[in-house]
């Protein structure tokens, strides 16, 4: 899986953050966190600039009436593999977990790219 914001130019512009997804995890579920994994790449050709920054979670029993579980920070140790956990402070049932990414790791800012995302 990989999710990415539109990255071509239209008329010389790309839409600005928020970007967000919304997961339907298809059965209620528990989540104590959810770790969010960047494209892998190789020095030479990093994407770390894709990587969210700031994110927003919420989560939802019918898709419709949202419950915030807080704006997180993220950040990553390894360039050629971006990875980070946001743990919540609460563990919390949900069957759908909206993500917004409010920005990046790139200094435009302008464009996401998650490669994978784990709910736990």
């Amino acid at each position: 899986t990989c999710w990415l914001s539109q990255y071509s130019r239209v008329n010389n512009v790309r839409p600005a953050h928020p970007h967000n997804v919304v997961i339907d995890m298809k059965a209620s579920k528990v989540l104590h966190g959810i770790q969010l994994f960047g494209r892998k790449t190789t020095t030479s050709s990093s994407q770390t600039y894709l990587f969210p920054k700031t994110v927003h979670v919420e989560i939802s029993m019918d898709g419709s009436n949202w419950t915030s579980l807080g704006v997180h920070t993220l950040g990553y140790k390894d360039a050629n593999n971006p990875e980070d956990t946001m743990y919540f402070e609460q563990a919390s049932s949900c069957r759908y977990v909206k993500i917004t990414i409010l920005g990046s790791q790139s200094a435009t800012g302008d464009t996401t790219g998650v490669a994978e995302v784990i709910p736990f």
